[in-house]
């Protein structure tokens, strides 16, 4: 018994360090299900960033979701220096296909900002994704945190309800 117990102790200690590590958990995602957008924004475990969704034009018209003219609102990206001095919490466009799966946009955004968001020496997931960061959708000012979704990987934007212009965040854990 004594060597099954030192076995035990033995590989919760070489696992515990990875086992609490904030890239190999749940924890954001469990945050983004208590937590509103601006509780978990003025958290200092958290950076929020948000995300205005830009589906192609032809794809918007194909499904049927945008009447003649809709698409006169085209949100043209400014100087990312001019909008954070001008907003603290710029939207940045991400342009994507309303069939994309949530997998498909994480490597869209990690592309463009894994090295600023400090991802680079996290562990990743069996899709190659970093871990220790999710993307939300929903009601974005609401106090009932379940006002918004933690997006899982394996579903497509238009699963969710995703539509052109519609705000996404990605909460990472610092």
């Amino acid at each position: 018994m004594a060597r099954l117990v030192n076995a035990y102790e033995s590989l919760m200690s070489k696992y515990s360090a990875s086992y609490l590590s904030d890239a190999t958990d749940s924890r954001v995602a469990l945050a983004c299900e208590i937590y509103t957008v601006d509780e978990l924004r003025n958290s200092p475990l958290f950076d929020v960033y948000a995300f205005r969704i830009n589906y192609n034009d032809d794809d918007i018209n194909s499904r049927g979701d945008a009447e003649e003219g809709d698409n006169d609102t085209i949100h043209t990206p400014i100087d990312s220096d001019v909008q954070n001095r001008l907003d603290p919490h710029p939207v940045l466009p991400i342009d994507v296909h309303p069939q994309d799966s949530v997998s498909d946009l994480k490597r869209c955004i990690i592309q463009q900002y894994a090295t600023a968001w400090g991802l680079e020496d996290r562990k990743r997931d069996r899709d190659g994704l970093y871990l220790g960061w999710e993307l939300i959708y929903g009601n974005n000012h609401n106090t009932d945190a379940n006002s918004h979704s933690v997006l899982s990987y394996h579903l497509f934007l238009e699963s969710y309800g995703v539509n052109n212009g519609d705000i996404l965040h990605a909460v990472v854990r610092k």
